[in-house]
Order: structure tokens, then C-alpha cells, then sequence
């Protein structure tokens, strides 16, 4: 039982700053950035700032939901829990950064 508890609470660690980041920069006036850290860059690159955070800070919402949700699944087994994470880190990224390219496209 400890080691279900244990991946929960890690995979809840996961998605909290994921959730903080979608919930709280929704209505900033920075560009929230793709784990680049190349703010200046998306500032002189987009046309429509409100709505690049709006779907940025859903997009990471989404990325917090999916740890979550491994987390919650972990507390059925450990083994959920960790292929739900290994998905998440592999075709989850992958999806991220296709929606980000395209949410980069739309606001450009």
C-alpha cells in the first residue's frame, strides 16, 4: 500500500506546477512559454498574446490532468500508474508539442 501512496504523491507533484502554470497565467500579458524560456522571442513573434496564453494555459491544464490522472490510477496499482506516466512522457510530449506548434501558428 505504501508504494501506491508513495507514486501518487509524486505523480500529484508532477501535476501541480503544471495546474499553477495553466490557472495562473491565463490572463498574463507575457507569453507563457513551451519549457523554452524564450520569452523576448514570443513576444516580437506574436500578433495575439491574450489569445496564445488562453490556449497555452489550457494546453498545460491538460498536461497537469493527465499526471493527475496517472497519479489517481496508481492508487489502483503502481504498474497503472507508471505505464500512464511512461505514455504521458512519450506520446503525451509529443501531442503537447504539436498542439503548441499549432497554437504558435494560429497566434502568429
Amino acid at each position: 500500500m505504501l508504494e501506491r501512496i508513495v507514486t501518487c504523491v509524486s505523480l500529484l507533484m508532477c501535476a501541480v506546477p503544471f495546474i499553477i502554470i495553466g490557472v495562473l497565467n491565463k490572463e498574463s500579458m507575457t507569453p507563457i512559454t513551451f519549457w523554452s524560456g524564450k520569452e523576448n522571442k514570443l513576444k516580437q513573434e506574436l500578433k495575439n498574446i491574450k489569445g496564445y496564453n488562453y490556449a497555452m494555459a489550457s494546453l498545460y491544464r491538460k498536461c497537469g490532468a493527465v499526471f493527475l490522472i496517472a497519479g489517481i490510477g496508481s492508487l489502483v496499482h503502481p504498474a497503472v500508474g507508471i505505464v500512464m506516466v511512461g505514455l504521458a512522457c512519450t506520446l503525451g510530449f509529443y501531442f503537447a508539442y504539436r498542439s503548441y506548434k499549432e497554437i504558435l501558428n494560429n497566434n502568429s
